[in-house]
């Protein structure tokens, strides 16, 4: 949802020139967040901004300034985007999206630095799947899904693709999954429904060698893969979540070698989502683990070196933790961005919230709503431009655009309210729904939740597509 602005007042003059003079309304606000994008909530390098996709655009807000509703835009893509990074100096972002079959999706390049587009280059059939920066930030790394099957390796100096490859074995679908190393800038992984491999890069950048992953008897669907990069031991340590609840550990990102397997009892819903946080000691490391259900656990996973450079780990809750969770989230974790060290982090949802926690206090603000469904009705409380009700599918939705926040939701089951209207005095919201029903919402005394004050069954014999009502309030049209 996003708000606009002209750059010129409109006069009668202005209505009446060619297209060419016609003033382009301004982009001021976008109220959401896509939360479907995996490791698509990102805090930039230089920890001042966020950056996050919502539907065709790059939102950039200030930290500091959530709350002042202070937005910059990258806007060029045609569709929704599907893939989001940033390089690891923070002068760059590449995204990608989604587009009809048949045709490819572009890879977009950005500086960051004058929010201008570099580079834009039909990449993947259908859609893009991940995009990743090396550690040098001149070269990242594009994978297609199902339908493309390729991983291709792009320089930003050169602003081209320097080669392209099959990304999976024959016979297996495409990778879901990409992360390089940020302390071997020629190394990075991929992985998907029962495989995975460990890539090199050429000092040149235009040849590719991989290892395969060996996921042993049981195969493994992952969905998240996160590089541990510290500098402490010999050899870095990659981290594999998966539809099975448990997290592969690769021990060495030299040969490929995956030899433990945590936590003992695996996590319901699966994982899907991972950030390495610190170094415990010399052999134990701290993550923050998300889940399909919507739950953040943060661990310690030690590992123990045995005779045959076996290599055995064990993980459980750090201390003074638990399992994160709340009533309103019950949807997959999909991205979790630390803020420096990692006190402070972020916790992006598939439906669409955001979370800010707090590591110490193992406690989290929810900071960001959005509607999941088609916006079908927008209407503002008379007298003023600040509170706006949104009707979409099972939810009304009451936003301070002040403060740029949902303050109220009303909730009902399987209907799809399809157009509203407020009263005279803004105490109470008129709802039409696809049934023909009218709802009438009022706030509750004690906490000013919206609550049912009375019902009109049949107002049209199908759904009701607008609602008007006199100055007064005192009659009520309707239209199915």
């Amino acid at each position: 949802m996003s708000m606009i602005g002209q750059e010129k007042e409109a006069t009668s003059d202005s209505l009446s020139a060619p297209c060419d003079d016609v003033k382009q309304l301004r982009l001021r606000h976008i109220i959401g967040f896509n939360g479907h994008v995996p490791k698509g909530l990102i805090i930039h390098p230089k920890e001042k901004h966020m950056l996050y996709p919502v539907a065709s655009d790059i939102v950039i807000e200030h930290i500091t300034k959530t709350a002042d509703g202070e937005q910059e835009f990258l806007s060029r893509h045609s569709d929704t985007i599907t893939a989001l990074d940033v390089s690891p100096d923070g002068r760059f972002v590449a995204s990608g999206q989604k587009i009809c079959a048949g045709s490819k999706a572009p890879v977009i390049l950005w500086d960051f630095c004058l929010r201008q587009l570099l580079m834009e280059w039909p990449a993947h059939n259908v859609k893009v799947q991940a995009i990743s920066f090396l550690k040098s930030s001149h070269i990242f790394v594009s994978l297609g899904v199902d339908e493309d099957g390729h991983l291709t390796v792009w320089g930003v100096g050169q602003r081209q693709p320097l080669t392209n490859q099959l990304a999976q074995p024959q016979r297996a679908t495409a990778p879901r999954c990409l992360a390089a190393s940020k302390r071997n800038g020629d190394k990075f992984i991929t992985a998907g429904r029962g495989h995975g491999r460990l890539w090199t890069l050429s000092s040149e950048g235009r040849e590719l060698a991989f290892t395969e992953l060996r996921f042993g008897p049981l195969g493994r669907d992952v969905t998240c893969v996160e590089v541990a990069d510290y500098d402490s031991t010999e050899h870095q340590m990659a981290f594999l979540g998966n539809t099975g609840g448990d997290i592969l550990l690769v021990v060495n990102m030299t040969n490929g070698t995956m030899q433990a397997c945590v936590p003992k009892k695996p996590v319901p819903s699966g994982i899907t989502s991972i950030t390495y946080l610190r170094m415990l000691d010399a052999s134990t490391f701290n993550l923050l683990v998300g889940t399909g259900n919507g739950k953040v656990m943060n661990y310690d996973v030690a590992l123990t070196y045995e005779k045959g450079n076996k290599v055995k780990g064990t993980a459980r809750l750090a201390k003074d933790t638990n399992v994160w969770s709340d009533e309103r989230e019950q949807r997959a974790v999909t991205s979790i961005a630390k803020l420096g060290v990692g006190n402070t982090f972020y916790v992006g949802t598939e439906s669409c919230q955001m979370y800010v926690f707090n590591l110490y206090r193992w406690s989290a603000q929810l900071i960001r709503t959005c509607c999941l469904s088609p916006v079908l009705t927008l209407t503002f409380a008379r007298g003023t431009d600040d509170l706006l009700v949104t009707g979409e599918f099972s939810q009304v939705r009451v936003f301070n655009l002040h403060v740029n926040a949902e303050v109220r939701r009303y909730f009902r089951a399987n209907r799809t309210c399809t157009s509203a209207v407020v009263n005279h005095d803004g105490t109470q919201v008129f709802t039409g729904w696809d049934n023909g029903g009218t709802v009438v919402l009022g706030f509750d005394p004690k906490d000013l939740a919206l609550k049912d004050l009375y019902r009109i069954d049949s107002t049209q014999k199908q759904a009701v597509t607008a609602l008007a009502l006199t100055s007064e309030s005192s009659v009520l049209v309707s239209g199915g």
